[in-house]
């Protein structure tokens, strides 16, 4: 085998191994790019549950806080009738 065939066969075979390098980090930075965009989901979903959870908690301290404080009614006064 001639001295240039075999540095042929070597970067031949360099050439198949950086494709194979390739590849592993495409399919490792498609991996980070779902796992991230997943991340993001579940974070916008926790997100809303506990804001739906901060809106229920506040509408029952104001419930809570009308029966402890509640408003009183005025006696309704009609000009023609009186009180």
């Amino acid at each position: 085998m001639s001295q240039l065939a075999r540095e042929r066969e070597t970067v031949q075979e360099r050439l198949v191994q950086i494709s194979r390098e390739r590849d592993t980090a495409l399919r490792v930075s498609e991996n980070r790019c779902r796992a991230w965009e997943m991340h993001r989901i579940q974070s916008a979903e926790q997100e809303n549950y506990l804001q739906d959870q901060i809106e229920a908690g506040l509408v029952e301290i104001h419930h809570l806080n009308n029966l402890l404080h509640p408003i009183p009614r005025t006696v309704p006064v009609y000009p023609e009738v009186g009180p």
